[in-house]
């Protein structure tokens, strides 16, 4: 599906590792996959690192519905989120007029709170609250997704 969406793109890839993997892999091993590969410069276009020394950030970017599961322990182990927040940081996508709720989120965690440094918001300038659970939930109830998500996706899922 991810190969989909992004099949018109000449500047965003996809890794099919995590697809391909036979298990349920866990958040924080496809991100150290994600960095181990692009630590590879064999494995990376042309173009795509950067002429000087620093490395590459590999973060995880979200909605911040799914920061708010992080506050929750029943969906989010505590020691593999501690050990995905002490090597990644998170990009937030905030939703429409939630920005100060989110970042209040933060404080419902401990483990949160201690990594808020590399925890960033990105405000919501344009007005787009389509996540993946609007699309399973507009699905569940048969209703169309044709304009929230490219016609290559919605084909993928039929």
């Amino acid at each position: 599906m991810c190969q989909a969406a992004t099949a018109d793109s000449d500047w965003i890839d996809v890794d099919r590792w995590e697809a391909e993997e036979p298990t349920f892999t866990r958040t924080y091993s496809v991100l150290h996959h994600v960095r181990e590969v692009l630590r590879d410069p064999a494995c990376v276009p042309p173009g795509v690192l950067s002429t000087s020394d620093d490395p590459v950030e590999v973060m995880l970017v979200l909605g911040s519905d799914v920061l708010e599961t992080m506050t929750n322990e029943d969906i989010w182990d505590a020691i593999p989120l501690a050990k995905l927040l002490d090597e990644f940081s998170l990009l937030v996508m905030e939703r429409e007029g939630e920005g100060t709720r989110d970042r209040g989120m933060l404080l419902k965690s401990n483990l949160l709170f201690r990594h808020a440094s590399s925890i960033h918001f990105v405000p919501q300038i344009i007005v787009n609250n389509v996540s993946s659970s609007l699309v399973r939930r507009y699905l569940g109830l048969c209703l169309s997704v044709k304009y929230f998500i490219p016609d290559t996706v919605l084909h993928y899922i039929k």
